[in-house]
């Protein structure tokens, strides 16, 4: 006879993952049963919302030279540990947006990249280039970091030139190397 109090709690790991949707209710239902068999039910719902996810960390080298090789990095953080997050890295060279899939538990990521040749704007020891790296969740909500990265011009070399050392007038040289 009589009211009894009583506590639990359950941890939601992550939303229903609907893509679009940015909350989604689900229902909880309580039973209390007597030693006679007797019950009495009841019903709530709880809205877990979605949390877009984070960038937080994100290094790249900060200066090479064309046709070298930089290394982004960074950390994905997300509170819906069970989101797997797409990585899109946009590196600013006009090259193919590269993309990168965490699952969950792994978190940092890691990843290279191979600029060609600086933009070619004369007189112009290097060029910035922006960096740009996006992290979603499978429900579409977003983080955005940018870093940029100075890709050195360097000058062209010779190597083993050579020319005809002798010839008549209206002869012909031939350079090669």
């Amino acid at each position: 006879p009589g009211a009894r109090d009583f506590k639990l709690t359950h941890q939601y790991l992550n939303d229903a993952k609907t893509a679009g949707i940015d909350a989604d209710l689900y229902t909880v239902k309580v039973t209390a049963t007597d030693e006679r068999g007797a019950s009495a039910d009841q019903t709530a719902t709880v809205t877990v919302k979605n949390v877009a996810p984070t960038l937080s960390g994100v290094t790249v080298t900060k200066t090479i030279d064309e046709n070298g090789v930089v290394t982004l990095a960074g950390t994905v953080g997300d509170t819906g540990t069970l989101d797997v997050e797409t990585l899109t890295i946009d590196w600013g060279d006009g090259t193919t947006v590269d993309t990168l899939v965490l699952k969950p538990g792994s978190r940092d990521f890691t990843t290279t990249h191979k600029y060609l040749n600086d933009a070619k704007t004369a007189g112009i020891a290097s060029d910035v280039y922006t960096v740009t790296v996006t992290a979603a969740d499978e429900r579409g909500a977003t983080a955005k970091e940018t870093a940029s990265v100075a890709v050195k011009n360097v000058a062209p070399t010779l190597a083993g030139v050579t020319i005809t050392k002798t010839i008549d007038e209206n002869g012909v040289a031939t350079l090669t190397g």
